[in-house]
């Protein structure tokens, strides 16, 4: 845009800086207006949407203009209806200093955050409501679109208080329910033991990650178990078994379903009853499940099995820890008076136990017959057991 054009141009042109000749500006937007005082044309900045100064300031009478009585009661009445003080002083052609101090001459206190839509003054009824909200896990961004202020001032209403702020990654972290392991009812006993199994509990620094994985066949397990504990948190999935190498030696990868949380009570609470972090060799249950049907459920869908030595011949079987493995042949002791399994070492250092025949219906029976929760494909085969169980003793 050449600057022999000027005269052509029309009031409200809006370009860039550096099409207009002022390279200074760059690509900053700047619109052609006319003085409100003397009504030379210019290019002025634009500042959301409007001039950024109504007047030249380079004219020789370009001096505030003073607002006679009549004025200064329209723009008291105008500031008071709601309007902003650049708003009045752009229709004035003043500075927001000067209806500022035209204000305070007539006693009118000006608003604090600077006119209607903006954040409000927090009084103390507020202030507490906002720190309550905050402890209890609301994020900091939707407290401050819930309490129409900034995130610096809540930032700062929280700092006053007293109150930690979350670490970033514990801002990020999705709701779980923290009292699931409480006080565990049946379904809790059965998942705590699952996660003695074939759970785990990795400590990373203030909050530990609670993660269970299964065969992508169990897909619909790990969607319970995210059920149970209240969960939104993705279920990491692969669906299909990949070849992958390690070193010039290829392995499979098989298909995986998991899900991974954090949260330091939950860690807690499993803590009390033997799920540990680091515990495949030292695993031990405590907190009064030690002869609990609903736990060695748990235990047996994790690291057990359920299945036929030949027709009308079931088996049930556990692996893990020598402590663990000792604990269950005692439940066992308990559940058929006279029956002690024998303890077998495997080739990865752990330990084992296996019963047959009609002991094992027995076990199978007492564990999975009326259950709250169970793996389905286990479930399937010790209902088969429990049929055969019932028709031998009717016999």
């Amino acid at each position: 845009m050449a600057t022999n054009q000027l005269t052509e141009i029309a009031v409200g042109t809006i370009a860039k800086g550096v099409d207009v000749g002022l390279a200074y500006r760059g690509n900053r937007k700047v619109i052609w207006h006319a003085c409100v005082l003397c009504g030379r044309k210019r290019w002025v900045c634009l500042r959301r949407g409007k001039p950024q100064s109504q007047r030249c300031l380079f004219h020789p009478y370009a001096k505030t203009p003073k607002l006679n009585d009549e004025q200064k009661a329209e723009v008291a009445q105008r500031y008071l209806a709601g309007e902003t003080m650049q708003e009045l002083a752009d229709a004035r052609g003043v500075c927001s200093v000067t209806i500022l101090n035209y204000l305070r001459a007539m006693g009118i206190e000006s608003r604090p955050t600077g006119g209607p839509g903006q954040e409000p003054k927090l009084n103390d009824e507020l202030r507490e409501s906002i720190v309550a909200d905050y402890k209890e896990g609301s994020p900091s961004r939707a407290l401050a679109r819930k309490y129409g202020v900034s995130k610096s001032s809540l930032l700062s209403v929280l700092e006053k208080s007293g109150t930690d702020r979350r670490t970033s990654s514990e801002a990020k972290r999705l709701p779980v329910d923290e009292a699931v392991f409480d006080n565990p009812g049946p379904e809790g006993r059965y998942w705590i033991g699952f996660l003695m199994a074939d759970g785990c509990v990795v400590e990373r620094g203030a909050s530990p990650d609670i993660k269970l994985g299964l065969a992508y066949a169990d897909l619909a397990h790990v969607e319970a178990f995210r059920s149970f504990v209240g969960s939104s948190h993705k279920i990491q999935r692969i669906d299909r078994d990949i070849p992958t190498d390690f070193f010039g030696r290829t392995y499979i990868k098989h298909g995986r379903a998991s899900i991974s949380f954090t949260s330091r009570r939950i860690a807690d609470a499993l803590a009390k009853f033997g799920v540990v972090p680091r515990k495949s060799k030292t695993a031990r249950v405590r907190g009064g499940l030690e002869y609990d049907a609903d736990f060695w459920r748990g235990a047996i869908d994790g690291d057990g099995s359920v299945g036929w030595h030949r027709p009308n011949f079931p088996y049930v079987a556990f692996c893990g820890s020598e402590m663990i493995v000792s604990q269950f042949i005692s439940f066992v002791a308990r559940l058929i008076p006279g029956k002690n399994l024998s303890l077998h070492k495997n080739k990865h250092g752990l330990r084992s136990c296996k019963c047959s025949g009609s002991f094992a219906r027995t076990i199978i029976d007492r564990l999975y017959r009326n259950c709250v929760r169970s793996l389905p494909r286990k479930l399937q085969t010790a209902r088969e057991i429990i049929t055969l169980h019932d028709e031998c003793r009717r016999r």
